[in-house]
C-alpha cells in the first residue's frame, strides 16, 4: 500500500522532542520516555497501546512541538485492528530523573526495557555537569543504566560490573537476542565539538556487565543505528561529526562476529546527508527505513527514499506526509507492517545549545529503506484498508 495516514489518540502526551520510544511485541504498543517540552527535561514514561482505547479527538500540531502521530505502512501491505490509546504509567520504587537525547531499548526476553545516558537538569547516580551549558545552570550528562520492567510495571537502578561507558547523550542503542544484550554507540561526552564519540559498548543481560569493543574511526552523534538478525550486526547511517556544520550522509556497519567495521556501498541514490532523524528496522523487508532530520542546508525539495536488493530506491507515499521533524521516535511494529512517527521539533528553536550544529538546518521529511539482503525484491501487496480507532 505503502501510503502515510494520520492517527488520533486519546489522551495524548505534552508534545515533545529528544524523548525515547520502544515497541514492546507483548504488549501491542510502545512507551515514550522523557524527552524536553521545550523548556524543561521531562520525566514521565507514557505508553501507547495499539489495540484499544474508546473515543478520539483530533490533535494538531502545537507550535514547535507536535502531538501528531503517524504510520507508514510497509509496501507489503498491512492488517490494524482497532487503534489509538495513550495512557501515563505509575510505577513502584526508584526513578530515574528527566532526562533527554538519552536511549532506550526493548528486551523481549526480560520483558522490560533499559535507559541509558542522556541529559538530565538533575544530577543522577552518575554524571557530569556540561562544560559549556552557556548559562544554562544544571545541566548534566548521565552515564547510568536504568530498566523497567513492564510486568512488576517498576524501574531498577542497575549497577553492572566492568567499566562503565563515559557519559554521553546523542548516542544510539540497538538490542541484540542472539546475545541477550545491547551495544551502545558514539554520541557526545559534553565537551562540545571536540567531545564527539566513536566507541562502541556492550551490555550482557545476563552477566549484568559492560564490556568494551572495537572503534569505529568514524565519530558521530544524533544518528541513527538498527540491529540486523540477517546481517547479525547493526547499521549506523549518517549523524553530526566533530565541528560545526558536520553533517554526515556515510552508511556504516558493524559485524558482531568478526567484531569489525565496514563501510557498506549500496547501489541508487543515497538520502541527503542528515543528523536527529530516524531509523527502523523491517525484517519482513530485509532493510530499514529512515525518517526526517536536519540537513545541511541548500538541501532540494524534500522526498522519500527506499532501497531494496542492497541499494537505495526513492518511495512515493501517497497520503499526507509528516511535518518536517527532528528529535522525533520512530518504532517498528511487526504486527501493523508498518511504523509510528511520534513528537519532534521542527526546527523554529534551532539546534541544542549543546549540538555545535548549524543554527539554521534545512529540514527533511523524507523516508528510507535499505534492503540488506539478497534476491529479488518483494512485491507490493493490493491496498488494504487501514482501521483506525472510531469515535
Amino acid at each position: 500500500a505503502n501510503y502515510w495516514e494520520q492517527l488520533s489518540p486519546s489522551t495524548a502526551p505534552p508534545e515533545r522532542y529528544a524523548h525515547t520510544a520502544v515497541w514492546s511485541a507483548a504488549a501491542n504498543g510502545f512507551y515514550v520516555f522523557g524527552g524536553n517540552d521545550g523548556n524543561v527535561a521531562l520525566p514521565d514514561l507514557r505508553f501507547y497501546g495499539r489495540e484499544a482505547s474508546e473515543g478520539h479527538r483530533l490533535l494538531l500540531a502545537r507550535g514547535t512541538f507536535f502531538v501528531k502521530y503517524w504510520q507508514i505502512p510497509a509496501p507489503q501491505g498491512v492488517l490494524l485492528g482497532p487503534v489509538n490509546s495513550w495512557e501515563q504509567t505509575s510505577s513502584s520504587g526508584p526513578y530515574p530523573y528527566e532526562r533527554m537525547w538519552h536511549s532506550a531499548v526493548w528486551s523481549p526476553a526480560a520483558n522490560g526495557f533499559y535507559v541509558f545516558g542522556g541529559i538530565s537538569d538533575s544530577p543522577g547516580p552518575e554524571s557530569y555537569m556540561l562544560e559549556y551549558s552557556a548559562g544554562v545552570v544544571n545541566t548534566y550528562i548521565e552515564d547510568n543504566l536504568w530498566f523497567y520492567g513492564r510486568e512488576a510495571s517498576s524501574w531498577e537502578y542497575l549497577s553492572p560490573s566492568g567499566t562503565t561507558p563515559p557519559e554521553r547523550y546523542a548516542h544510539t542503542a540497538v538490542w541484540s537476542a542472539a546475545e541477550n544484550g545491547f551495544y551502545v554507540y558514539g554520541g557526545n561526552d559534553g565537551h562540545k565539538y571536540y567531545g564527539v564519540l566513536d566507541d562502541l559498548w556492550f551490555y550482557g543481560r545476563e552477566v549484568n556487565s559492560w564490556e568494551q569493543l572495537s572503534w569505529s574511526g568514524y565519530e558521530r552523534m544524533w544518528h541513527s543505528a538498527v540491529w540486523s538478525p540477517a546481517a547479525n550486526g547493526f547499521y549506523v547511517f549518517g549523524g553530526h561529526g566533530s565541528g560545526p556544520g558536520h553533517v554526515l550522509g556515510d552508511l556504516l556497519f558493524y559485524g558482531r562476529e568478526a567484531n569489525s567495521w565496514e563501510l557498506p556501498s549500496p547501489s541508487g541514490t543515497a538520502p541527503p546527508a542528515r543528523y536527529g532523524h530516524t531509523a527502523v528496522w523491517s525484517a519482513a523487508a530485509n532493510g530499514f527505513y529512515v525518517f526526517g532530520g536536519n540537513g545541511d542546508g541548500g538541501l532540494g525539495p524534500e522526498s522519500t527514499h527506499v532501497s531494496q536488493a542492497n541499494s537505495w530506491e526513492q518511495l512515493s507515499p501517497s497520503g499526507t506526509a509528516p511535518p518536517e521533524r527532528y528529535g522525533h521516535t520512530a518504532v517498528w511494529s511487526a504486527a501493523a507492517n508498518g511504523f509510528y512517527v511520534f513528537g519532534g521539533n521542527d526546527g523554529s528553536l534551532g539546534p541544542e545549545s549543546t549540538s555545535g550544529a548549524a543554527q539554521q538546518p534545512a529540514m527533511l521529511h523524507d523516508a528510507a529503506l535499505r534492503c540488506v539482503g539478497g534476491g529479488s525484491p518483494r512485491q507490493p501487496r493490493s491496498p488494504q484498508r487501514l482501521v483506525v480507532l472510531r469515535a
